[in-house]
């Protein structure tokens, strides 16, 4: 407002104005307060460490006995806030005890009714818990303590309200720490998560695991697979079926001798999105993952074939290079000599038959 404007100002404006203003002075006189008053983030840290030494075994004794002594009955709420707390001050060991101390054991004070002021506060910690855990430099103690306080229900009306919102805002964040962790158990606890609270979300959910295979296939542990299939069967995801089917068959075969040679394996050369099922001998699904004849060794072909292994199913593979070969029969003679291809190929059907069929 130019200052000539005052002139034209009405009692009523002046007034209100003026009220503001001194609302506006009464905000920071309490905001001034407050900062007197507070400790910041490296003040908590230090009084931390020196009263509570990070855990370790020597000290797991002492700080069970400081636990019983100084551990007050808390609600779902208090414990999340004291949670969100500790991991802002790199104490992520006394967020693992303390949640022990609380969820494993039952010791939390149950909530009964729920309000909506109260759903509104549920919201806003949880809210800052997640991104705590989501943070770069957060780790699977992190992830797992966000996941222990999804397993407890404080309130069923409170879980299938809030939870689902939480994760629809949070799913595909949590994936993509998980995929920097390289841990697929947690994968598979966020499908169980997603699937028990928020069903609705599971056949996106796998669009996007399917989608994003090629990172996560190769650090998914045989002994998970089981479970993997179990999941993926129950939703009924085909093109996840397929791939966990492909997997499934590649750790069999390197079971039963396969080894990989020194070699990088090539990237896809061609999108999915590229392929036409249509014509298949110019652009197979094997292909993509970098099989085929032209200016490669047998050990590139070999790799090739490997990495096609965790993608695509065995039976699929050998149907392709067999209707390979047999094109290659038909032309041989006809459209040119096809002598060559039609010995390497009958190398690579050998090579997969003899490490996946050891005992023929």
């Amino acid at each position: 407002m130019r200052f000539g404007d005052w002139m034209n100002i009405s009692v009523d404006e002046f007034t209100r104005v003026k009220e503001e203003n001194t609302k506006l002075k009464q905000l920071v006189r309490k905001y001034q307060k407050r900062i007197a008053n507070s400790v910041d983030k490296k003040e908590v840290e230090f009084i931390l460490n020196n009263l509570i030494p990070t855990m370790d075994e020597e000290v797991a004794g002492y700080y069970e006995i400081f636990s019983e002594m100084s551990c007050p009955k808390l609600t779902y709420l208090e414990l999340i806030k004291l949670i969100t707390l500790l991991f802002k001050t790199n104490r992520a060991d006394l967020a693992t005890f303390y949640c022990q101390q609380y969820i494993t054991e039952k010791n939390l004070d149950e909530v009964k009714e729920i309000t909506e002021e109260m759903q509104e506060e549920y919201q806003k910690v949880l809210t800052g818990l997640s991104k705590e855990v989501l943070k770069k430099n957060s780790t699977e103690v992190h992830l797992k303590i966000y996941f222990e306080i999804f397993s407890y229900q404080p309130n069923l009306k409170l879980s299938f309200v809030i939870f689902p919102q939480l994760l629809e805002q949070n799913i595909y964040n949590l994936t993509n720490k998980i995929f920097d962790l390289r841990n697929d158990y947690w994968l598979l606890k966020l499908f169980f998560i997603v699937s028990y609270y928020c069903p609705k979300l599971i056949q996106e959910y796998l669009d996007y695991l399917a989608s994003h295979w090629d990172i996560i296939n190769r650090w998914v542990k045989e002994e998970n697979l089981p479970t993997w299939e179990f999941y993926v069967n129950l939703a009924n995801h085909t093109q996840m079926k397929k791939k966990v089917t492909a997997l499934k068959e590649y750790y069999q075969a390197k079971s039963n001798g396969l080894k990989s040679p020194a070699l990088i394996e090539p990237e896809p050369s061609i999108s999915n999105n590229q392929i036409d099922t249509k014509q298949w001998e110019k652009c197979s699904e094997v292909r993509k993952y970098g099989y085929e004849l032209k200016n490669k060794t047998i050990e590139q072909r070999r790799v090739a074939l490997q990495t096609a292994m965790k993608h695509i199913p065995l039976s699929k593979i050998q149907s392709h290079i067999h209707w390979l070969l047999q094109n290659s029969y038909k032309k041989n003679g006809v459209h040119g000599d096809f002598s060559k291809a039609i010995n390497a190929y009958e190398m690579d059907l050998e090579y997969l038959q003899k490490f996946f069929y050891k005992d023929l």
